[in-house]
């Protein structure tokens, strides 16, 4: 893998579209952000489009654990708004987050990543050769920003979007999270765990000890503050920064909720979004004849790990789409390689940083792998003209098109695909369409094949939950307020609800019908297309969490025996117990990467 160098990187000319969702329609294909290693980690420099001649520079601290998630595209979105107006800007991984390596984890904590912050500061001022940073953080990245400005000299302003206030507070509530929602092993520890790996002690006291009322208070005189409703000392802390002489522009933060409530449904915070970037310019015209210097290059050299070497890149038609291309760090990998797709609007590294584990630990194995982030999901801009809702659409079977194109440039031999929930749905799909890709892994996809007529938005009020939730879903206090202030729409969830229930029926009476004649035409075209991708000798394996619903669409069209699909013996089938629907426990993780070293060395 050859290193890429970064020349005029302040005065670099390409079109940058906005993302769908946003208030600027995109006219024309965007470029992905430049990707950068530096100090173990990754991070993304947006030059402004054609020549800058802003004073200011923005550097966005990304919050912590499902939230950093959730608005990963927020920040792709900001980045791309502040480049047409000309400003530069740089968002990176934290130490042992997202894609940056994960050395010293016994003794990575906030100020380790305060480090990396201030680093992060003056590598975005050579890259871009303006020296007034402005730094925007969020949840516990917002804190990050106010440590980071009392270590940082020039500063222009921070802004501080749903601030961590108290990381005592914070703390509690991430531990009672986890508790709810990562199963058994969570459920009685004293430390949180995200995507089934518990959080470094030594992180997590850190974050307790967070408090910016008693913190020394930055010599940055303006902040922009975005506060939620249900957080009183966000508000409070406005007060607190005007008591101390600083100019604060303070909002609620409209659309959070929308945001982080579920990942396949998030909206982005146009208003809050809206407000802060006319807050970072009305900061750039306090500066006047400044002189901006000329950037400098930089070399994007691998991520090396102990058994692993990582490249960022970017492609697909005008560098649109960002990706990793992990490989054995000796350089000797088989003769199949790994293509990792999108869950959702996750962004490639997943949920607790899963697929990033599993392709570092694929190369350990000397599996070469690629994951990348599909058009309008994590770094990866939207494409003109296409959905805003992209799950389950056709443009994700383009992406891996492109990724499988760029995949064949570097060699990497014959293709496997991988995917959980709607990658699963992707991998199939891509699979059936693609007669060159070697065979897939499909975990706990909902669907095999999805009727566009369909509302993702409506059916998510009741799915993808198994029929014995509904109960107390049907009870659910929040689900009845978005009926009855028609956020949802109940004579569709009705429908939902009715359409699993047949789908049960169907599953018993199958053997009945078919005799009759009376399945659907779906179910004709997935055995057809499941008899195409057979008949090729592709490798196909399923596996589903117990009780997962996809499991319900499933046994409606196959029969299945102990570990296979009675009509496609060459197809393997299991169920892994004990499992939640990301296959984040660690059972689940294994069950997963074994699939697919076994369809691998198979393949070879």
């Amino acid at each position: 893998m050859s290193g890429e160098k970064i020349i005029n990187t302040g005065g670099e000319h390409y079109a940058v579209g906005l993302s769908a969702g946003s208030q600027h329609p995109i006219s024309h294909v965007g470029q992905a952000a430049r990707p950068i290693i530096f100090a173990d980690t990754i991070g993304m420099f947006q030059a402004p489009l054609g020549p800058s001649t802003r004073k200011v520079a923005v550097l966005f601290l990304s919050p912590w654990g499902f939230e950093e998630i959730a608005m990963r595209k927020m920040w792709r979105m900001l980045a791309e708004q502040f480049s047409l107006k000309g400003i530069p800007s740089f968002r990176f991984d934290y130490p042992g987050t997202g894609d940056a390596l994960d050395k010293n984890a016994e003794t990575n904590d906030l100020e380790l990543w305060v480090d990396r912050a201030c680093e992060a500061c003056e590598l975005l001022r050579n890259l871009s050769g303006v020296r007034h940073i402005i730094i925007v953080g969020q949840g516990l990245g917002a804190a990050l920003a106010y440590k980071t400005s009392l270590r940082m000299p020039g500063i222009a302003g921070v802004a501080l979007l749903a601030p961590v206030i108290s990381g005592h507070a914070y703390a509690r509530e991430v531990l009672v999270l986890s508790r709810m929602t990562e199963g058994k092993a969570a459920a009685t520890s004293d430390l949180p765990m995200l995507g089934g790996e518990a959080v470094a002690p030594t992180l997590f006291a850190s974050i307790k000890g967070v408090d910016l009322n008693r913190s020394p208070v930055p010599p940055v005189q303006h902040y922009f503050l975005a506060a939620r409703y249900d957080r009183p000392a966000q508000f409070k802390f406005n007060q607190h920064l005007f008591e101390k002489g600083k100019d604060v522009e303070a909002h609620p933060y409209e659309g959070f909720d929308e945001m982080l409530n579920n990942l396949t449904l998030s909206k982005p915070p146009l208003v809050v979004m809206e407000k802060l970037v006319k807050w970072v310019e009305s900061i750039e015209k306090t500066f006047t004849n400044e002189v901006v210097s000329q950037p400098r290059e930089a070399v994007l050299t691998p991520l090396n790990g102990v058994l692993f070497r990582e490249k960022p890149v970017r492609f697909g038609d005008n560098n649109r789409l960002f990706g990793i291309v992990c490989e054995p760090g000796n350089g000797q990998r088989q003769k199949v390689s790994v293509l990792l797709l999108n869950t959702s609007y996750e962004r490639a590294a997943g949920w607790g940083r899963s697929m990033t584990a599993l392709a570092r630990d694929l190369a350990a194995v000397g599996i070469a792998s690629f994951r990348y982030d599909a058009a309008n999901v994590g770094d990866s801009p939207a494409l003109p003209g296409a959905p805003e809702q992209v799950i389950y659409s056709e443009t994700q079977l383009d992406d891996v098109d492109a990724a499988v194109a760029f995949m064949e440039t570097l060699e990497l031999g014959r293709i496997i695909l991988a995917g959980r929930c709607s990658g699963g749905y992707t991998a199939f799909r891509s699979l059936v369409r693609n007669e060159q890709l070697a065979g897939a892994v499909i975990a706990n996809a909902h669907v095999l094949r999805w009727d566009p007529r369909q509302s993702l938005e409506d059916l998510l009020l009741f799915v993808p939950k198994p029929l014995n939730a509904y109960k107390s879903k049907a009870f659910s206090i929040k689900s009845w307020k978005k009926i009855l202030t028609g956020r949802v729409n109940l004579k569709r969830g009705v429908l939902n609800i009715l359409g699993l229930l047949k789908m049960r029926c169907l599953g018993i009476l199958r053997p009945i019908l078919e005799k009759l004649s009376m399945l659907s035409n779906a179910h004709k075209v997935i055995h057809r297309d499941m008899k195409r991708v057979c008949d090729r000798g592709a490798r196909l394996s399923f596996i589903f969490s117990d009780g997962d619903i996809g499991l319900n669409y499933f046994y409606q069209h196959f029969d299945v025996d102990p570990e296979r699909l009675r009509l496609y013996p060459a197809v393997k089938f299991q169920i892994v117990k004990d499992a939640d629907h990301n296959l984040l426990t660690p059972q689940a993780r294994a069950v997963f990467q074994s699939e697919i070293e076994r369809l691998v060395f198979e393949a070879c």
